[in-house]
């Protein structure tokens, strides 16, 4: 396995085929990162100024150089330790903001819709000049049903797609594709792929539950003083006695624009947001472990980022989760892959 250092327009300038150790993280809702362990050299030394990024000859990630470090010992040798974070990070470098307002508002049938418009609009075509990335290109193949009304203001453009990509199970990449800047969804598979140590194939795995965050009941209070605020709830009737559990959301920031959008509306884009801060307090079991690369099954071929997969640690914990972060390490060791599942509900 080669890693390539590239320039800034993205063309290969030089290769790297011996190093101490490279840490290669991906992940399905969020930026993926690296570091890189190498001895310095006045060759490295050139590229490292000269190339703000890397990328791998069996993998279609690309890393953006972000920090260098170098360590001088007169005995054992000067190193570099390069790292950063994957090409998906470039989407934090934006807040969302519309075309002609500082609001972002949408209605659509499509969750996947929500997604492409945030980014079209803040870094992608239809942005404005200043804010666009040259050769950026949004693939709007993948859709996901979904009926939404949503206002946002100012956050962070990753942490909205990021966000919207959890609530609906759903991730996203960026690569390189002939010259182009490609932002994609994606849904990984579900697969027939199994570990556990009956198997031979998961080293070691460590299990969690959780359950002191439960919120299943939210009230959502939107624009207004006093008694005049509104007010909404999401699962108000659902719950009661020792299993309700309540949770307040300040939405504030939602606003009905003077009445530019319709009181319906309003309460819909107040109970949308209720819904996804529900999403993030349910009792939840994760699993983590350590996998076995070259026994059962192979990374890339059998199972992928994102593919639902069966664990079982052998002490009557089964589940099929999601593969949400893969980490890819190399060292004198050998090589490991370290898959991270995600959180499921009860």
């Amino acid at each position: 396995m080669n890693v390539y250092f590239l320039d800034s327009e993205f063309k290969e300038r030089y290769v790297l085929d011996i190093f101490n150790s490279l840490i290669w993280t991906k992940r399905y809702y969020t930026a993926g990162d690296f570091e890189l362990y190498t001895p310095t050299t006045a060759e490295i030394t050139s590229m490292l100024v000269a190339c703000p990024y890397i990328s791998r000859d069996d993998d279609d990630g690309v890393m953006i150089v972000e920090n260098i470090k170098i360590t001088t010992d007169v005995e054992n040798g000067n190193f570099y330790t390069v790292s950063g974070r994957s090409l998906e990070s470039i989407l934090s470098r934006r807040i969302v903001s519309g075309a002609d307002t500082h609001q972002f508002v949408i209605e659509t049938d499509d969750a996947a819709e929500v997604v492409y418009q945030l980014v079209k609009i803040n870094i992608g075509e239809n942005a404005a000049e200043n804010r666009a990335v040259e050769n950026f290109v949004v693939d709007e193949t993948f859709t996901y049903p979904a009926d939404i009304k949503m206002q946002i203001t100012g956050k962070n453009l990753a942490d909205a797609v990021s966000d919207i990509c959890q609530t609906y199970g759903f991730g996203y990449r960026v690569t390189l594709e002939d010259g182009d800047i490609v932002f994609a969804l994606y849904e990984g598979n579900v697969t027939d792929v199994t570990f556990s140590a009956e198997f031979d194939n998961l080293i070691n795995s460590d299990y969690e539950y959780n359950g002191e965050n439960l919120k299943n009941v939210a009230y959502i209070a939107g624009e207004g003083e006093g008694t005049a605020r509104k007010w909404t709830d999401v699962n108000g009737s659902e719950y009661s006695g020792l299993d309700r559990r309540e949770l307040f959301v300040d939405a504030r920031d939602i606003s009905s624009n003077g009445g530019e959008i319709s009181e319906n509306n309003y309460y819909d884009m107040l109970a949308t947001r209720g819904a996804e801060k529900l999403a993030e307090r349910q009792i939840v079991k994760a699993f983590s472990g350590n996998i076995e690369p070259q026994t059962t099954y192979q990374y890339k071929k059998d199972y992928n980022l994102g593919d639902i997969v069966t664990v079982d640690n052998g002490y009557g914990v089964t589940a099929a989760p999601r593969i949400i972060e893969i980490i890819e390490c190399w060292d004198d060791t050998g090589y490991k892959v370290v898959p991270t599942f995600e959180k499921w509900e009860v």
